[in-house]
């Protein structure tokens, strides 16, 4: 179990990088270790939360600006790929219409 949540945490880091690299303009960084993660962006994350959850994912903010994910432990690399996908998705639609 444990080494199955530890594989699922790594998906998670390198695909939140990922997103980082994709989105300069709007993610700072990424903080976190294990499962519990987060995306610092360059503007309010209560956009982003609305439009993940408008999706289907559920994520928090800690802070005004960071993107909290706090997947459960069972959670498959297929899913942390399946949310990233949904996160950077959101990102890219507001990077069109201009958000900073």
């Amino acid at each position: 179990f444990l080494e199955k949540a530890r594989e699922s945490a790594l998906v998670l880091a390198k695909e939140l990088s990922k997103i980082a690299k994709r989105h300069p303009a709007l993610v700072a960084g990424v903080r976190g270790m294990g499962l519990i993660q987060g995306l610092a962006l360059n503007t309010d994350a209560g956009a982003v939360v609305d439009a993940c959850r408008g999706q289907g994912l559920l994520v928090c903010k800690a802070g005004a600006n960071v993107l909290r994910l706090l997947p459960p432990l069972n959670i498959t690399p297929a899913l942390v790929r399946k949310a990233c996908a949904i996160i950077s998705g959101v990102l890219r639609s507001l990077e069109s219409k201009g958000a900073p």
